[in-house]
């Protein structure tokens, strides 16, 4: 699989991206939501993996929305070390296909 990860942090943006290529999956990734808008709408990923709440001018609001306006074929996971209900609905209302908290 070809899987994009956006995650802010980049310690756990390292440890992402190595576990999924470890396992097999070529892997990009960004740092910010705004490069992940961007990567995600020029190039084609079976994946994309997100965190939610990011800092910077975009957030996983925003990415989940406007790729799936741009792409409505994609899959998007994300993930927050903020979970609560209120997050895993407002992720699967704008058009996340998969959400764990």
């Amino acid at each position: 699989m070809k899987i994009l990860v956006v995650e802010d942090n980049g310690g756990a943006r390292r440890s992402f991206c190595r576990l999924l290529a470890d396992n097999g999956h070529v892997v990009c990734s960004a740092s910010d939501c705004s490069e992940g808008i961007e990567m995600a709408k020029t190039n084609l990923f079976d994946l994309i993996i997100t965190d939610f709440d990011t800092p910077g001018e975009k957030n996983g609001h925003d990415l989940i929305r406007e790729v799936l306006a741009a792409k409505p074929e994609s899959k998007i996971w994300f993930m927050t070390g903020y979970p609560d209900q209120e997050t895993f609905q407002d992720a699967l209302s704008l058009g996340a296909k998969t959400g764990h908290r």
